[in-house]
């Protein structure tokens, strides 16, 4: 919580880039999203990724990223074991950050592998807008068909 919140800080402060820090500018806490994380306690050897959207429109932003190709698989990855969340705004920025601890070595005990949409699921848009970054389907018209995931635990 402590690195994402951090980071969206740093953020209004400075501005600059989704996923990094520039030492020496005030909030500065790491280069990188592991170096946020571990300046903030989370374990060395751990691996890190992150989500950034830039609003406040908090946990809305959730549904943006599920329905992405690249920012769902760490919301989903079967190796997910912690999350942190950090909202800020000012400055005429807005800022939403979730920080995603994975431990390549944890079992979840569910049936791999994690498929998204599930089967069965309803109310799953068959057209997507693809606004991401960066873009899964460069040259391709939008609008495209709704993505699926498919994620192993290796």
């Amino acid at each position: 919580m402590q690195s994402a919140q951090n980071h969206a800080e740093y953020f209004i402060l400075n501005g600059g880039a989704a996923h990094t820090e520039i030492p020496g500018l005030p909030g500065f806490t790491g280069v990188s999203i592991h170096d946020r994380a571990v300046a903030a306690g989370y374990p060395r050897f751990s691996w890190v990724d992150e989500d950034v959207a830039f609003d406040t429109r908090g946990s809305s932003n959730v549904d943006l990223f599920i329905g992405t190709v690249f920012h769902r698989l760490p919301l989903m990855h079967p190796s997910a074991i912690a999350v942190g969340y950090g909202i800020s705004s000012g400055n005429g920025r807005g800022i939403t950050v979730i920080d995603v601890g994975l431990d390549q070595n944890y079992d979840p005990e569910i049936e791999l592998p994690v498929v998204f949409p599930a089967d069965g699921q309803s109310d799953v848009p068959r057209l997507w807008y693809a606004y991401e970054a960066p873009n899964p389907v460069p040259g391709v018209p939008n609008p495209v068909g709704s993505p699926l995931t498919i994620s192993f635990l290796t």
